[in-house]
């Protein structure tokens, strides 16, 4: 890809975004964002390659640990209404939840739920919210989605998870008889798990 660039290649752009996504996966993250920021002033307007270009500079930044900025980016891919809106949703709202904006992560979560009914990351939004409102104090709130998650997902691992969260959240309530009816309702359903052996002790 260099050499194509330097021999000025009929269409550097893409040669441009071919380097930055190699360097990407060899997790030179800097000069990845480099590039890519490069191939957005270049890309000629074509939103989809942008937001993904977007959303692989947000992801530089995620794998650096700063989160605010990559954020920033995931609501630039987002703002170009791309077919992977709802990766930068459910990304922007993992990178909230890092940077300790808890509130604003159950917006974003609840947003791709609305847009993006049957998205991939339907299933891990739901347990994320949840787990969001647990550290909002919001005990109701992450009960009522953790419910969600399961009516969803039934068969889902973090179904188990998140029931076997739910029972906790009911304990640390004084919800005692509820705790114990949730933990027999993972022995019952999933007898051979290890939520099951977390039900039991508990």
């Amino acid at each position: 890809y260099r050499n194509a660039l330097a021999a000025g290649a009929g269409d550097n752009g893409m040669a441009m975004y071919g380097l930055a996504y190699s360097l990407f996966q060899l997790k030179s993250y800097k000069d990845a964002r480099a590039n890519f920021e490069r191939f957005i002033k270049s890309c000629g307007g074509n939103k989809e390659l942008a937001a993904d270009a977007y959303n692989r500079i947000a992801d530089c930044y995620f794998y650096q640990r700063e989160y605010k900025t990559a954020d920033q980016y995931y609501k630039l891919s987002i703002a170009a209404d791309s077919s992977a809106c709802d990766y930068a949703l459910y990304r922007s709202a993992l990178a909230q939840g890092l940077s300790d904006r808890y509130e604003e992560k159950t917006n974003t979560l609840n947003t791709l739920l609305e847009r993006y009914p049957n998205s991939a990351y339907a299933e891990q939004s739901f347990y994320e919210m949840g787990r969001a409102y647990l550290e909002l104090e919001q005990p109701e709130n992450a009960i009522t989605t953790f419910d969600r998650l399961t009516v969803r997902f039934p068969k889902s691992s973090l179904t188990r998870r998140a029931t076997t969260e739910k029972a906790m959240v009911y304990n640390s309530i004084g919800e005692r008889e509820k705790a114990i009816d949730t933990y027999k309702e993972i022995i019952e359903r999933y007898p051979h798990s290890e939520e099951a052996q977390v039900a039991f002790q508990d």
